[in-house]
């Protein structure tokens, strides 16, 4: 199938998937709106309320794998649709959190596993199994929807409490994201399976797809044959260290901004531009993916964060430097989370996509939980940023090289 009649089949289902990637991230992204009239109504710190942060990463890491399992199982429509309901519901429930902060972090540990069921490893499986020519493009405008959830939620949540109160903005904010979600989900979700399903429907070969989730004969390896292949330890290695330096700077830049002198509007508008920087670096990672060798790529793709933290390191600090470095991160940010699907796929096929995308995204969920709190505990003892650049620029240099031993992708068949 050539991209064209890939693209007349599937951008229904890229258009469903983008709005459920963003379905999952949304609570991160507007958790920052929600921490001043938590602390104004109860008093809570603010490193309280951060803990539910790391209960997130933590979670999403752990469970990945069980959810990849279950996809390949179910099938990713049934698990979308069961995980998007149950997220909404565990999100407006934030609207009845009392003065207890353990109260709080008890409903985010539901949060928590609502995100995770809701990550973009549920949502970008039916794209990567509905396109093969023009798959890298294709995942990365459904891991758009993640940056639309990121432009649109803090606003709203900052709108509604204004006007109506934080318990409001929680359920307003998770009535947005059923709306967003569901609708399409519905009409247009549908992985290879169900359509293989569909066209097979009245054979016993189909009754048995129909319960295990997926036909029986993907081509690809099992979860053992995966991690009996050296491929890929090497590409768990690297989305650990890439996952981690990635995260760590992103949730650090406004404090090394602010520490090296400029104005917190200005560091602020610093991160904005990183957002629409990683919108640019996702498209474009998407569409050289069906045209590079994805480990060069990925080589190329961390040069500009590495410049980034030699920026901060080594040159004046003025707000254009901060800009440039910011935008430079941002482009790291796109490409490393097209990568996770991708490669999984290429690698390893369809056989247990699921399970094996699973581990790995758990992979770089621990990493993107691990290293933020290390960076800022060196920052503590040793008074600066400094020696915490180095290590994340040693980071984004292993992360890459290391992806430089990966062989040839296998010659799969088509997932569809």
């Amino acid at each position: 199938m050539g991209m064209a009649q890939e693209w007349r089949a599937g951008w229904k289902v890229v258009l469903a998937a983008a709005m459920g990637a963003g379905l999952g991230t949304t609570p991160i992204y507007s958790f920052g709106a929600f921490i001043p009239p938590l602390t104004a109504e109860f008093g809570w710190s603010r490193a309280e309320i951060a803990t539910a942060i790391s209960i997130s990463a933590m979670t999403t890491g752990l469970a990945s794998p069980f959810i990849g399992r279950m996809i390949d199982r179910w099938g990713a429509r049934r698990w979308a649709l069961t995980s998007a309901i149950f997220l909404c519901a565990a999100f407006a429930s934030l609207s009845l959190v009392n003065g207890s902060v353990s109260h709080f972090l008890t409903i985010w540990m539901f949060v928590a596993l609502g995100t995770a069921a809701s990550s973009p490893l549920v949502w970008t499986i039916a794209v990567a199994t509905r396109f093969d020519r023009s798959r890298g493009f294709a995942l990365s405008l459904a891991l758009c929807g993640t940056n639309l959830a990121g432009v649109l939620a803090a606003p709203l949540v900052t709108g509604l409490t204004q006007h109506f109160g934080w318990r409001t903005a929680y359920t307003g904010l998770a009535l947005y994201m059923f709306l967003s979600t569901v609708p399409l989900a519905v009409m247009f979700f549908y992985d290879a399976g169900d359509l293989e399903r569909w066209r097979h429907s009245t054979s016993s070969r189909a009754s048995k797809a129909h319960t295990t989730g997926h036909s029986t004969d993907r081509d690809g390896m099992n979860l053992r044959q995966a991690v009996s292949d050296p491929t890929f330890w090497i590409i768990a290695i690297s989305f650990l260290l890439g996952g981690g330096a990635i995260v760590g700077l992103i949730v650090h830049l406004i404090p090394i901004l602010i520490e090296r002198g400029l104005r917190p509007m200005q560091a602020a508008g610093a991160a904005s531009l990183m957002s629409l920087a990683a919108v640019l670096g996702r498209v474009s990672a998407g569409f050289l993916l069906d045209r590079v060798f994805a480990p060069r790529l990925m080589l190329i793709a961390f040069i500009p964060p590495i410049l980034a933290c030699l920026d901060l390191l080594f040159l004046p600090a003025t707000a254009i430097g901060g800009f440039v470095a910011a935008g430079f991160v941002g482009l790291a940010l796109g490409a490393e989370a097209n990568m996770i699907s991708y490669l999984t796929a290429r690698y390893f096929g369809f056989r247990s996509y699921g399970l094996v995308y699973g581990v790995l995204f758990g992979v770089f969920s621990i990493g993107s939980a691990l290293l933020p709190p290390l960076l800022g505990e060196i920052f503590q003892r040793t008074g600066s940023y400094h020696l915490a650049l180095f290590g994340v620029t040693a980071c984004y240099f292993t992360s890459a090289a290391v992806l430089q031993f990966c062989g040839p992708y296998p010659a799969w068949k088509e997932a569809s």
